[in-house]
């Protein structure tokens, strides 16, 4: 039995990473910031809830900190979704909706669901597995 030398190993088994030598490219997790949002939401909204109901909405957060909110599904009052909506939009400007840094997005959006029942857990949940792959030239 011949024993390969490291050469030998590395000249068989190259491999391209995919970004060009001038470049860096890096990950920006959104995991956290994503988190943190849905708790503030949960937080605000739940000091004020008080009938029950269920509504689907899509949370768009700009770069500057704003937020738009549509209603996608309702099965709730129109107080119920003002409520909701409204602590939502009490979290606009809010120094924590501050994107991650490096990243290079103009805005964030995702759908959740809201629910408010006797026979439901309480609690919030998040968007995870959001990754943003951002390029430096240098």
């Amino acid at each position: 039995l011949g024993i390969a030398k490291p050469d030998d190993f590395f000249a068989k088994n190259k491999f391209d990473l995919g970004a060009d030598s001038n470049s860096r490219e890096l990950r920006v997790a959104w995991e956290r910031w994503h988190q943190q949002f849905s708790k503030a939401i949960y937080d605000t909204w739940s000091a004020v809830a008080d009938e029950p109901g269920r509504t689907t909405l899509r949370v768009t957060v700009r770069r500057d900190r704003s937020i738009q909110i549509q209603l996608v599904n309702s099965d709730a009052s129109g107080r119920f979704n003002r409520q909701l909506q409204d602590s939502i939009q009490s979290l606009s400007g809010n120094p924590g909706l501050t994107f991650p840094g490096k990243s290079q997005r103009q805005f964030v959006s995702f759908e959740a669901d809201y629910i408010a029942a006797r026979n439901v857990k309480p609690g919030y949940s998040w968007v995870k597995d959001d990754f943003e792959t951002v390029r430096e030239n240098f």
